[in-house]
Order: C-alpha cells, then structure tokens, then sequence
C-alpha cells in the first residue's frame, strides 16, 4: 500500500508548462522520485552498465563501482570470468571492500600474517590477536567475516604513513609503514580504533610483488573487542 501510494504521488506531480527546457526542483529533491529512480532505472529488472572488462584484465583484479545509490565491487575470478557483487556485509551493513581497485592476490601462498601488541613482538613471544601462516588462513579469515560473523555496524577508515625500504636481501625487501585506523560506530562520534607500524618483507614472485610477511604491530597494550578484520 505505501509503495502504491508513493507512486500516485510521484504520478501526481505536475510538468511545467515551458516544457522540458525548465525542469522543475522538485525532479532533483523529491524523496519519492528519487527512490522510484533508483527502484525502476539503477536497481530495476534491466540491463544496467556497471564497468569494461578492459578495467580489470587479470585474474584477482577488483574495482570498486556503484549503480545509483549501491555500491559494488567488480571483479575477475581465477578462470577469467567477470563478477560483480554488492559491497555489504551481509549481517552489519557496511562496506568489506574498502579499496578503490587493486588485485586480491597480494599475499604469497606461504605467506605469515600477524597483529600483535608491540610489548609481545619486541619480547619475541608468538601471542598475537590474529595469527595466518598461509593464504588459505587468511582467505578462511575474510570468508568469517563475511559470512558468519555478526557485529555492530561501523564504518572503518585506514591511513597509512612513513612507507620505506629498510634493507634489501635474497629474500626480498624490508618494508615498514605507519598506520592509523579510526571506526565510526552508527549514531556515536569517529575515534580511534588501532595504532601501529607495519613491519612486511615484499618478494617479487613472477612479474608481481606480494607480501610474503605481514607484522601489524600495534602500540597499545589495551584493544577493543571488535578487533575482528584483518589490520
């Protein structure tokens, strides 16, 4: 019943007589023809335009895209095919997908991943909160989150600082970098969720770089509980 009346309401309003040379500003600020835009051209049973596949040439690229108001992530999956899938976790409503475009193959398939407090690392004791000794661990990760896990809703912004080299070997390079991550919880105020340094060791593996070590190494010895995602 709402939706129908919402449509006589759209259906009701009236085009100026000048024609179409004087739209009205009620075409650009009502509510309800704003949603009826998004229902019937962006979301509606149709063939939309979404990206070219020229945008994404190899395996494990993505690309952030949006249709209207959606947002969506477009990407390639290993045997060449083109998916695209909206950017929202299905249990907390906020985007898992937070990089603009890139390729997802960026870790080795023996590679180490860890978050730990910098009291433990520097003591060289292995207690750390999230701990991936191959890719698969990591991707079973991201697969928890996305799937099973159930959170509050929050959005999450991450800024990285200060990248450089710091040695060079046959094992590859030594990286380190700054990072920040500040959460906004709904309905609460921005603050800051995690502090640290990342200590990595990048190899080249075949015309790539990836990371085959990845130690997110934060400052405080107190952390919250929703420190779920992968730093």
């Amino acid at each position: 019943m709402k939706a129908e009346q919402e449509i006589s309401s759209v259906r009701e309003r009236q085009w100026p007589q000048a024609g179409a040379t004087r739209v009205p500003y009620w075409a650009y600020s009502d509510p309800q023809v704003y949603q009826r835009e998004m229902d019937v051209i962006f979301c509606g049973e149709s063939w939309a335009y979404v990206g070219l596949g020229v945008e994404i040439p190899n395996p494990g690229d993505f690309k952030q895209v949006s249709m209207g108001d959606r947002p969506l992530v477009m990407c390639r999956d290993e045997d060449g095919a083109v998916h695209v899938f909206e950017n929202r976790c299905a249990h907390r409503g906020v985007k898992f997908c937070r990089a603009p475009w890139g390729n997802a193959k960026q870790f080795t398939d023996d590679c180490f991943y860890q978050i730990i407090p910098r009291d433990n690392y520097e003591r060289g004791l292995p207690l750390a909160l999230i701990r991936c000794e191959s890719k698969g661990m990591l991707q079973d990760r991201v697969f928890a989150i996305r799937e099973t896990m159930m959170y509050e809703p929050r959005y999450l912004r991450h800024l990285i600082s200060g990248i450089r080299v710091t040695g060079q070997d046959d094992r590859g390079w030594r990286v380190e970098a700054n990072y920040a991550v500040f959460e906004t919880p709904l309905n609460e105020l921005s603050r800051v969720f995690n502090v640290g340094r990342y200590l990595d060791r990048v190899v080249r593996d075949g015309d790539a770089l990836k990371f085959a070590e990845k130690h997110c190494v934060f400052d405080s010895l107190l952390v919250p509980n929703s420190i779920v995602y992968p730093i």
